[in-house]
């Protein structure tokens, strides 16, 4: 089957330095969808199986262009779904005038042949790799490159295989990161609540700080002396409940600042207990000397 027998070609002088748009539509009502075009087209909003009567192209002004076309005919009963044809056509240039040709395939340079794919796009191979421009359950190991008009523009010759292998590259690293999406959400969800009951311990040492400052201001009940000038000769060194009650206090602490180490492992800033907590520790130490 010939593209004249499904397609029609139209084209005017629609730019303002004269150039050429070029309408490609179906006769007798055929559909068509596009696999790829080396030139800017109309079809860039249109899924992989979105179809149209017709599309427009914007040839490249003295440049071969290629368009890969899907062509289904309509339906003729319930037991006759319609046929449906692939076709590889080229824009040429005729002096200042694009040309189409539906008679005839466009042929591909040797060392870039390509084939449609029955799921749609276009298959190709680079070496011993193989490629294609949309994504299909049955093409297992084929990389995907979902830029037809990079594809186009590579079997044309204009771009280098180092293109399409970037190209492969790029799309199988975004496939990557959002595979990794949930992972990381689940990471920052889990990292937000260890700063929410990290900031509580932090909140609930700065209240302990505050208190066993209030502490160290009470004077002995014993001997009418502060805090500070209590030493080991201080008769009441060893019963003061005042003294208990900083040491316990001292102990609470002490616990605290272990169990707050677990957070320092996993958030690097909780070093800064440190700095609340071993004037503390050393005022103890001393005082217990």
């Amino acid at each position: 089957m010939r593209a004249s027998n499904l397609l029609y070609v139209k084209m005017e002088k629609a730019g303002e330095n004269g150039e050429y748009t070029i309408a490609i539509g179906g006769i007798s009502d055929a559909e068509i969808i596009l696999n790829g075009c080396s030139a800017p087209t109309n079809a860039v909003l249109m899924g992989p199986h979105d179809t149209a009567n017709s599309l427009q192209i914007a040839p490249r002004k003295e440049k071969r262009d290629l368009i890969a076309l899907y062509v289904q005919t309509p339906s003729r009963g319930k037991h006759d779904r319609g046929d449906s044809f692939n076709f590889f056509l080229e824009i040429n240039f005729s002096g200042e005038k694009p040309v189409v040709n539906l008679d005839t395939e466009a042929f591909l340079r040797p060392d870039r042949l390509a084939q449609h794919s029955n799921e749609g796009g276009i298959m190709f191979e680079i070496g011993e790799e193989a490629f294609l421009t949309r994504k299909s359950q049955y093409r297992k190991g084929m990389r995907l490159v979902p830029d037809p008009t990079l594809v186009c523009r590579y079997l044309l010759g204009e771009v280098g295989p180092e293109e399409i292998f970037r190209a492969a590259e790029k799309r199988e690293e975004e496939e990557a990161a959002r595979l990794e999406l949930p992972r990381i959400r689940e990471e920052l969800m889990l990292t937000r609540k260890e700063l929410d009951e990290a900031q509580k311990s932090i909140q609930s040492l700065r209240m302990g700080t505050l208190e066993l400052a209030n502490i160290c201001d009470l004077v002995n009940p014993n001997d009418g002396s502060s805090l500070s000038d209590w030493d080991a000769d201080n008769p009441g060194y060893n019963d003061s409940p005042t003294l208990q009650v900083v040491i316990r206090r001292l102990q609470s602490l002490t616990k605290e600042r272990d169990e707050l180490k677990q957070w320092h492992n996993r958030l690097p800033h909780v070093w800064i207990f440190r700095a609340i907590l071993n004037p503390i520790i050393k005022k103890w130490v001393a005082f217990r000397k």
